[in-house]
């Protein structure tokens, strides 16, 4: 079963230090939690143990981490799901599982049956399906909103790390 800790490590290599863009949505962001998310967090002084703490309990424990088999699927779903956000990171995988031939109607969110299938499912093929729609998630946003263009070659980046 995949482990938080390597998939934390993994994330950390896409969110860096703090920052405080203007155009960024999240406003003001340490090691990816931002301020807009959580507003009671002083996010300058954020440790990463905290934020380690935050991802566990907000993101990993919610995508169910520790009971999907493929390291590196679980790695990019947690990526995916720190991202732009669980919902949304989970449909994406589930709509790689339909694609892979397996197809699913939780809609966003992660149970048995999802669990089942990408378990099973050939986690190269299955990896590769959701890398592919995680870019053209990050293309169709930049297009929809053009002021947020400037974040699309470290999104693309990310989606095919």
């Amino acid at each position: 079963m995949a482990d938080f800790e390597q998939a934390f490590q993994f994330v950390l290599l896409h969110e860096g230090g703090y920052a405080n863009d203007p155009s960024d949505p999240g406003g003001e962001t340490k090691y990816g939690i931002s301020k807009r998310s959580y507003p009671k967090l002083d996010i300058k002084d954020l440790t990463v143990q905290q934020a380690a703490r935050v991802y566990e309990r907000d993101f990993w424990e919610k995508i169910q981490g520790d009971k999907i088999q493929n390291q590196a699927l679980a790695n990019k779903l947690f990526d995916l799901a720190v991202n732009m956000g669980v919902a949304r990171a989970i449909r994406l995988l589930q709509e790689a599982c339909g694609l892979c031939g397996l197809p699913l109607t939780e809609n966003g969110l992660m149970g048995t049956p999802t669990l089942t299938v990408i378990n099973m499912c050939s986690s190269g093929a299955l990896l590769a399906e959701f890398k592919v729609l995680a870019a053209e998630y990050y293309r169709n946003l930049a297009r929809e909103h053009p002021a947020l263009q400037k974040f699309l070659g470290g999104w693309l980046k990310r989606a095919a790390d």
